[in-house]
């Protein structure tokens, strides 16, 4: 089973009510994916890197295959569905408000290969994009290497691409 570890700084302590409510349906995707997800959070460190590097060091600790760092006052919506004017899917993660796509694509691979985005790739993210409507500032394909634990690549899409994939 792959291990996740969800790492949150929290200056004061507290976290928002919505990134609580995006933690819990990532959670629960996760676990019909067969992905353990642990979310730990740091508090009352004024250094965000000694926060950061803290929770870093608990991932290595407890052996994770992965580390995210979310802040704690972040909203997402892991995998949206969607239908509209005819395009149709089901986005991995979006946040509507700061205008971030991310979809999430398995593939083998080592650290030192360069991967890109390909048409296809700009055809799904255009289709998310307009059908949730969102306007994205920022769209990427994330890279799981399949043959490599803990290896991931993150390759952005600009909106040029993005404008290229909705029209194609």
């Amino acid at each position: 089973m792959r291990r996740v570890l969800i790492g949150t700084p929290s200056y004061d302590g507290r976290i928002d009510v919505w990134f609580a409510n995006s933690l819990i349906q990532t959670v629960k995707i996760a676990e019909k994916k067969g992905i353990f997800v642990h979310a730990i959070y740091t508090s009352y460190d004024s250094l965000v890197q000694r926060a950061r590097n803290s929770l870093f060091r608990l991932a290595l600790q407890g052996n994770y295959d992965d580390l995210f760092f979310i802040d704690s006052d972040c909203e997402w919506e892991p995998e949206k569905s969607f239908c509209r004017d005819g395009y149709g899917g089901k986005c991995d993660l979006h946040n509507k408000d700061k205008g971030i796509l991310i979809d999430f694509k398995g593939k083998d691979f080592n650290e030192s290969d360069e991967l890109k985005a390909y048409e296809n790739h700009w055809i799904q993210l255009g289709a998310y994009n307009y059908g949730l409507n969102i306007n994205a500032v920022q769209a990427y394909v994330c890279y799981v290497s399949r043959n490599n634990p803990g290896v991931v690549c993150q390759v952005k899409v600009t909106e040029q691409e993005l404008s290229k994939g909705l029209l194609s």
